[in-house]
Protein backbone atom coordinates (compact mmCIF):
# COMPACT_ATOMS: atom_id res chain seq x y z
CA UNK A 1 0.00 0.00 0.00
CA UNK A 2 2.68 2.16 0.68
CA UNK A 3 4.54 1.72 -2.01
CA UNK A 4 1.02 2.08 -4.48
CA UNK A 5 1.14 5.28 -5.97
CA UNK A 6 -1.54 6.17 -4.90
CA UNK A 7 -2.49 9.76 -3.54
CA UNK A 8 -1.96 10.47 0.81
CA UNK A 9 -5.58 10.54 1.53
CA UNK A 10 -6.10 7.41 -0.62
CA UNK A 11 -3.13 5.18 0.94
CA UNK A 12 -4.83 7.24 4.65
CA UNK A 13 -7.42 5.44 4.34
CA UNK A 14 -6.93 2.05 3.22
CA UNK A 15 -4.12 1.69 5.88
CA UNK A 16 -7.07 2.65 8.21
CA UNK A 17 -9.28 0.15 6.91
CA UNK A 18 -6.09 -2.70 6.49
CA UNK A 19 -5.91 -2.56 10.24
CA UNK A 20 -9.26 -4.19 10.21
CA UNK A 21 -8.67 -6.82 7.76
CA UNK A 22 -7.69 -10.57 8.33
CA UNK A 23 -4.03 -10.21 6.97
CA UNK A 24 -4.46 -13.71 5.11
CA UNK A 25 -7.79 -12.96 3.44
CA UNK A 26 -8.13 -9.29 3.03
CA UNK A 27 -11.72 -9.59 4.80
CA UNK A 28 -12.63 -7.67 7.70
CA UNK A 29 -14.82 -9.49 10.21
CA UNK A 30 -18.66 -8.02 11.13
CA UNK A 31 -17.64 -6.86 14.07
CA UNK A 32 -14.26 -5.33 13.37
CA UNK A 33 -15.86 -3.22 10.07
CA UNK A 34 -15.68 0.37 10.79
CA UNK A 35 -18.56 2.62 10.28
CA UNK A 36 -18.10 5.91 8.14
CA UNK A 37 -18.29 7.76 11.44
CA UNK A 38 -15.42 5.73 12.89
CA UNK A 39 -13.40 6.12 9.56
CA UNK A 40 -13.83 9.60 9.48
CA UNK A 41 -12.65 10.27 13.50
CA UNK A 42 -9.44 7.64 12.40
CA UNK A 43 -8.88 9.21 9.57
CA UNK A 44 -9.61 13.37 10.35
CA UNK A 45 -10.88 14.05 6.66
CA UNK A 46 -14.44 15.45 6.36
CA UNK A 47 -17.35 12.88 5.76
CA UNK A 48 -17.57 14.03 1.83
CA UNK A 49 -14.06 13.57 1.51
CA UNK A 50 -14.31 10.09 2.48
CA UNK A 51 -16.86 9.20 0.46
CA UNK A 52 -14.98 10.40 -2.69
CA UNK A 53 -11.72 8.24 -1.34
CA UNK A 54 -13.64 5.16 -0.85
CA UNK A 55 -15.41 5.36 -4.39
CA UNK A 56 -11.96 6.11 -5.89
CA UNK A 57 -10.44 3.11 -3.91
CA UNK A 58 -13.22 0.98 -4.57
CA UNK A 59 -13.21 1.96 -8.81
CA UNK A 60 -9.60 1.63 -8.84
CA UNK A 61 -10.00 -2.03 -7.69
CA UNK A 62 -8.44 -1.69 -3.95
CA UNK A 63 -11.20 -1.98 -2.45
CA UNK A 64 -14.55 -4.01 -2.52
CA UNK A 65 -17.86 -2.90 -1.19
CA UNK A 66 -20.58 -4.54 0.01
CA UNK A 67 -24.13 -2.42 0.89
CA UNK A 68 -26.32 -3.66 3.29
CA UNK A 69 -29.35 -2.59 5.24
CA UNK A 70 -29.69 -2.63 8.89
CA UNK A 71 -33.46 -1.14 9.22
CA UNK A 72 -33.01 2.41 8.68
CA UNK A 73 -29.06 2.26 8.69
CA UNK A 74 -26.97 1.92 5.90
CA UNK A 75 -23.85 -0.02 6.13
CA UNK A 76 -20.78 -0.94 3.82
CA UNK A 77 -18.63 -3.96 4.40
CA UNK A 78 -15.22 -3.77 2.92
CA UNK A 79 -12.52 -6.32 1.95
CA UNK A 80 -9.10 -5.13 0.72
CA UNK A 81 -7.85 -6.04 -3.10
CA UNK A 82 -4.23 -5.75 -4.07
CA UNK A 83 -5.36 -5.17 -8.01
CA UNK A 84 -1.54 -5.63 -9.48
CA UNK A 85 1.99 -5.76 -8.20
CA UNK A 86 3.70 -2.60 -6.92
CA UNK A 87 6.47 -1.55 -8.87
CA UNK A 88 9.55 -0.47 -7.01
CA UNK A 89 7.94 -1.92 -3.97
CA UNK A 90 10.39 -3.91 -2.04
CA UNK A 91 9.70 -7.83 -0.85
CA UNK A 92 7.96 -7.60 2.20
CA UNK A 93 9.49 -9.40 5.16
CA UNK A 94 6.76 -9.21 7.75
CA UNK A 95 7.64 -7.13 10.88
CA UNK A 96 9.84 -3.72 11.26
CA UNK A 97 12.35 -2.63 8.16
CA UNK A 98 15.56 -2.03 9.20
CA UNK A 99 16.18 1.41 8.00
CA UNK A 100 20.34 1.81 9.02
CA UNK A 101 19.33 4.26 11.52
CA UNK A 102 20.53 3.83 15.67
Amino acid sequence: MTHSGLPPTHRLVALVLAAHADPATGRIAEDANPTLPELRERTGLALHDLHAVLRDLDRLGWIGREHTRQGETHRARYRLHLPRPVRGAPPYAGGRRETGRP
